[in-house]
């Protein structure tokens, strides 16, 4: 399985909140929180991710520098938790230019058929996130819409227990 972004993506991002921190941040009332998220995927199937979730979520938001390190945090997140949560991928392609859309919706199906990626043109919804510097950024949400943790960079052993401690009591058995 193969889940990258098109190297045609300049800037580019796939889903949501980060912190330079390895270990989960403590969530108070005014803590974030994820925005409603409304977007098209790469076949032009528009997604809704409103609160109350049905699942937790884990948000996948990587730009281009990120996206070699998005086929093993996909697969981890798969292995780990299954159908336990949902993965969202989210991609930050402001600033394409109008002509390169259909070419690079085109590269995400061909190269993404088998997950949605969330492609955000004005950039408007993931502009509502704190993101790290690596290129990639990894949200733990809770039912109600709570960013639990956030992991930055490439996956490690560790970095997938800071979101599986923090996801654990979210989760039906």
């Amino acid at each position: 399985m193969q889940v990258t972004l098109p190297s045609l993506v300049s800037g580019g991002a796939v889903i949501l909140l980060a912190t330079f921190s390895l270990l989960p941040r403590p969530i108070l009332a005014e803590e974030a929180r994820v925005p409603s998220i409304e977007l098209s995927d790469q076949f032009d199937k528009v997604h809704q991710h409103r609160e109350p979730f049905p699942r937790p979520l884990v948000i996948v938001v990587a730009n281009r520098q990120g996206s070699h390190h998005i086929e093993s945090w996909v697969s981890e997140l798969y292995r780990a938790h299954g159908k336990k949560v949902e993965i969202v991928g989210m991609a930050d392609l402001r600033g394409v230019p109008g002509f390169m859309k259909p070419t690079l919706r085109k590269a995400f199906q061909t190269q993404s058929a088998q997950h949605a990626v969330l492609l955000d043109w004005s950039g408007t919804t993931v502009s509502g996130f704190e993101r790290g510097k690596t290129g990639i950024d990894i949200y733990a949400v809770d039912l109600s819409g709570r960013i639990l943790a956030t992991v930055t960079g490439e996956m490690t052993p560790e970095k997938m227990e800071v979101l599986s401690k923090a996801l654990g009591p979210t989760m039906a058995p």
